[in-house]
Parts: structure tokens; sequence; C-alpha cells
């Protein structure tokens, strides 16, 4: 019932972006009752792009698992770990339900991106078409193009999020792995090295986590190419890239 694409619509690659509480049970519950789940997961390297049989398509991130039922009454994944982005066929009768330790996001005719940091205890959602309500600590929060928002991964008390709007090109940016591309605007090296890294098997590590980490980065990489990547890196800190066997220390300027 689900098989690998080897192309998703072009839309999919372009943006490739009182009863709360009862309906993720109700959720959790039919993901458990339903037949024996499919698993895809991505090594590193590796994006997969899959097309469900009732016309939904999902990516999945290298690093990334998720399992996908989908039924004749009831359409159900959960993501296991990592990212993934769901391009949803909508049917009102049947809501596309994607679960993440305690949060449930439902879909209602959408493109949306879901990112499971497990270590931090959270669940990022970007929506980029249409709109999905999250369900996480007993609250209720509907997100629309253009919103994203992270909720705690393990239930607590209810409360709704802050909702912060991203640009189009914003969207873009977070949904490159796509198509390959890591494109940054700021964002902390840190969190590059470790998005570069789930690509690829020779890892960036940065000598002095605690002086590089948190310095901004900006710039367009390949993700099959650490090795460009991480002279890029050490450039913006003056410093040098070492490339070893498996791995490429990053050092900044003494």
């Amino acid at each position: 019932p689900v098989e690998d694409a080897d192309k998703l619509p072009r839309k999919v690659w372009r943006w490739v972006a009182g009863g709360a509480v009862l309906a993720a049970s109700l959720a959790a519950l039919a993901f458990l009752n339903l037949p024996r789940a499919e698993t895809f997961e991505a090594d590193h390297g590796e994006v997969r792009a899959l097309a469900l049989r009732d016309g939904s398509a999902v990516s999945v991130d290298a690093g990334s698992r998720v399992d996908v039922r989908i039924e004749d009454d009831a359409r159900v994944t959960r993501l296991v770990r990592g990212k993934a982005l769901f391009h949803v066929a909508h049917d009102p009768g049947k809501p596309f339900r994607v679960i993440v330790g305690d949060v449930t996001i439902t879909d209602i005719g959408t493109v949306f991106q879901v990112s499971d940091d497990a270590e931090a205890g959270f669940v990022d959602v970007l929506v980029s078409e249409g709109a999905v309500d999250v369900e996480a600590g007993g609250a209720r929060t509907r997100l629309v193009a253009g919103n994203r928002a992270r909720f705690p991964r393990a239930a607590g008390a209810a409360s709704a999020p802050p909702i912060q709007p991203v640009s189009a090109a914003a969207i873009d940016r977070a949904l490159g792995w796509t198509s390959g591309r890591l494109e940054l605007d700021g964002e902390p090296i840190g969190e590059a090295v470790a998005e570069m890294n789930r690509h690829n098997h020779l890892q960036v590590q940065l000598a002095d986590p605690a002086r590089l980490a948190g310095e901004p980065l900006y710039g367009a990489f390949r993700m099959n190419d650490p090795i460009g990547f991480a002279r890029a890196v050490a450039v913006s800190v003056e410093g040098t890239a070492t490339v070893g066997e498996d791995s490429i220390v990053i050092s900044a300027r003494k």
C-alpha cells in the first residue's frame, strides 16, 4: 500500500515546509488497533520520498523513522524519530494524524513539517500550506500556513505555546533538506553542524563548542558536501578545518 516514489509532485519539492485529551487518546488507540504498520527509515545521507495509497506523500529526513498505517477508515502515522514533511490528501471523513510522543497533529488539507527533538523534549511543527490542529498537554492549537510552534513532547499542564510567524523564504530554507540543501540565515553553527552530520558519515566536529556553537552562520550548502561546509565554517570563524578519515575538526583562530 505504500511505495517509494522517485519524484514527488513539483509543489512538494518546492516547499520541500474540554475534548482535546480525549481526541489524542483516541488517535493513539486507533494506531494501536490498526494492522501492523509499515516502517520506513532513512540512513545517513539519505532522504526517502514515499507516495501513500491515499494520495498523500511523505519525505523522511536522514536518520529518521516513520511508521505508516493507511487503512479504509483511519490514517495514522507515528514519527518515531527525526523529521518528516507531509503532503496530505485531505479527506474530512478520514483525518490524517501524525503522533509524536504525546503530541497529535491532525491535518486540515495541508503541507507541514514535523521535527522530533526528543533530547530537548519538544516537537516542532511548521505549516507551509493549509492548517493543522495540534493536541498537546491537554490543549489544542490551530496552526495555519506560515505558522511554526514548539510543543512539549510529553503530556503536562495545558498551555498554548507561542506561535511564530514564518516568511515564505524562511519556510523554503527550513524545507531545503528535501532537495539536498542546507540554507542558513544566521542560524547557530552548532545547529548547522548537527543538521549536516545527520546527512553524512563524515562527521563535522567543533574543537571548541562552547566558543563556536552559538556563532551565526550564513550561506547555502550542499548536504552531501561536508568538507566544503566545514571549510566555509572555518573561514567564517577565521579558523581552520582539519580533514581526517572519519571526521572534520573545525578550530577557531586562538
